[in-house]
């Protein structure tokens, strides 16, 4: 097993673009199948930058990458949409 000790900064680095985009939906809670409608692609794309991710970072889930977003400073804004159900007061 290889142990990846860089900093979460490194990791991040490592990431394509896609990745990024792919990361910051995860990050949102949003599931598969939204994130590759709002990206234009298939969902076992979005399972596969997923996969990349998470092993690119050392995480093992969703929860861990959440985590690992917030401590880096890498956390994605709000979505508008979310954004507009906070101020409607609708959830």
């Amino acid at each position: 097993m290889v142990v990846d000790t860089s900093t979460p900064a490194q990791s991040f680095s490592k990431l394509t673009p896609r990745e990024r985009d792919v990361m910051h939906y995860v990050a949102l809670g949003k599931p598969n199948k939204l994130i590759a409608a709002e990206l234009g692609v298939s969902q076992r794309t979005v399972e596969a930058h997923r996969a990349r991710v998470f092993q690119k970072l050392s995480v093992r889930n969703a929860v861990e990458l959440v985590r690992t977003v917030m401590q880096s400073g890498e956390a994605p804004p709000l979505s508008q949409q979310y954004q507009d159900t906070e101020q409607s007061g609708a959830r």
